[in-house]
């Protein structure tokens, strides 16, 4: 349990200050944190790299009570994605323009009027997109097969009902409960030499 040193408390990822008359919150960090974000090389698009800023641009805004402290958030946030190899240019960019809160102007015409997933293919996607979204079609982008999806398999091989070890759903399966919304009643299904447990509203009444 953490426990209030200075006046200062981490919770969650806050750092609370206690004044006499009012508490004053800034972002908080774990030591061992490392400052790795995902890397600007990475396969992903431009979008979700951006999104990623915005992301924590946003959680500064909203968690620094003090100017002092927003600030010197956003500078440790631009330096942290330059060394993840964000390009400086594209980082000055979006600090600068990004403001959490404003809502662009669109216009009722171009918004899409569908919507297709593709798989994300690098440096083709994005121009692909342009494309359709002068067409009034919205490009939505997945990973696609990947060498981890096609040699992984988290799905069970046999189905959870007909495993034998799973003494715990065999138990469940054994017992049927019906709910009955207007009566309100809840019936146990027998087993031998046992009886129902639950009675309904009306053996109550």
């Amino acid at each position: 349990m953490e426990l209030e040193k200075k006046r200062k408390l981490p919770f969650l990822d806050l750092d609370i200050t206690r004044l006499d008359d009012r508490f004053i919150t800034k972002v908080y960090r774990k030591d061992t944190h490392t400052n790795k974000y995902i890397n600007w090389n990475s396969n992903c698009s431009e979008e979700c790299l951006i999104g990623t800023m915005k992301t924590l641009i946003f959680r500064a805004h909203e968690l620094c009570d003090l100017e002092q402290d927003k600030q010197e958030e956003l500078q440790f946030l631009k330096n942290t994605f330059i060394s993840n190899d964000f390009p400086p240019q594209v980082v000055d960019k979006v600090f600068h323009t990004y403001k959490p809160g404003q809502k662009k102007n669109q216009d009722e015409d171009a918004k899409p009027t569908e919507t297709i997933c593709v798989p994300y293919v690098p440096g083709f996607s994005e121009r692909f997109r342009k494309v359709m979204r002068k067409n009034g079609i919205r490009v939505v982008f997945n990973k696609g097969r990947t060498l981890g999806s096609l040699l992984v398999r988290t799905k069970a091989s046999t189905q959870i009902e007909k495993s034998k070890d799973h003494i715990y759903l065999k138990k469940l399966l054994n017992m049927q409960i019906n709910v009955h919304w207007r009566n309100w009643t809840i019936s146990e299904k027998k087993r031998p030499g046992t009886q129902s447990r639950y009675k309904t509203r009306k053996e109550i009444q």
